[in-house]
This record gives C-alpha cells, structure tokens and sequence, in this order.
C-alpha cells in the first residue's frame, strides 16, 4: 500500500516564478547567439563557476561576479566545446554581456506564476500537506530593491535555498 502524500515540493524559478530562461532566450536571440547556449555554458562551467559560487554564498554579487561570470560567458574554451558537442566548426566568440543579463534574468524572474501561486494557495487550505520549497538563488546586495522581502518565504512552511545550505542542485556531495 502507497504511503499518503503529505508533502508538496516546489521550485521557485521557472516555477512560482517566470523562468530565468526567459530572459536568456530573449538575449540569445537579440545578439544571435545559438539557442541554448548561454544555459549550456553556466551548466558546464564547473563547480567554482562564478555563477555557481554564487548560488552557494560564497562570494558576494559585486564587480568581482559580475566580471568573471562575464568572463565565463565569454570563454573561447567553452564556445568551442559547445560548437564541438554538436559537430560544428564555431563562428567567432560573441561578447556577451554577463552584468546585463543577469539583471535582466533577475528581473524577469520576479513576476509570480499566478497559475502556481493559487495552487500552493489551495494545497495549503486542504490542511492536508506541508508545502516546501527548493531553490538556487542569490543574496543581493543590502540597498538592491531585489533584496528579499519574505513574500516568496511566506508562501511556504520549509524554504530551503542554495545560500543558505551552501548547496545548490543538482550538486552532488
């Protein structure tokens, strides 16, 4: 016999939130860069990627980031890697700028997914299930607007986040 689900788990980007994704798509194909690849790059970029150090809280969202994501995004490596795994001969490296899209991917990501919002609403309101939270997500600055406010928290009886377990997923430890 099945156990009785007494637990709802939910992710925060792409989920109760608009995708991050979006906003790289949007950028991928305003600068025609292949689709995919900007994803690709921060998925591949190893364990002390900017991007992942900083979903761990191990570094800070300063000039220091911003210049080695940029500098991550931009690596002639990783462009020819990416062109290679698909059997292509790469075309010259484009200059993407890291600081832009990520704040552009930040601010995509701030609109609530209505749809899922209600439903973690009703889920709630059953009484029935703890409703948790798993996310990969950033300390911002103390004076940046995008500093958390506890809204998202609040939706939920157990948030975990990447910066505050020094983890991020997948990460296998």
């Amino acid at each position: 016999m099945a156990l009785p689900i007494t637990a709802v788990l939910f992710d925060i980007g792409g989920v109760v939130v608009r995708s991050p994704l979006l906003a790289i798509e949007a950028y991928e194909i305003e600068n025609k860069i292949p689709l995919g690849y900007i994803n690709w790059n921060i998925y591949h970029g190893g364990p002390n990627s900017a991007w992942k150090r900083l979903e761990r809280n191990e570094i800070k969202m300063d000039d220091a980031f911003f210049e080695g994501f940029q500098a991550e995004l931009n690596e002639p490596n990783m462009w020819t890697r990416y062109h290679g795994e698909k059997g292509l001969v790469p075309p010259p490296v484009p200059q993407i700028d890291g600081k832009w899209l990520f704040w552009e991917m930040m601010r995509v990501s701030r609109q609530y997914n209505p749809s899922i919002v209600n439903a973690i609403e009703k889920l709630r309101q059953t009484g029935k299930y703890k409703i948790g939270a798993l996310t990969n997500n950033y300390v911002f600055p103390e004076d940046h607007p995008y500093r958390d406010d506890g809204s998202t928290k609040a939706l939920f009886d157990i948030y975990i986040a990447s910066v505050e377990v020094g983890m991020r997923k997948p990460e296998h430890r």
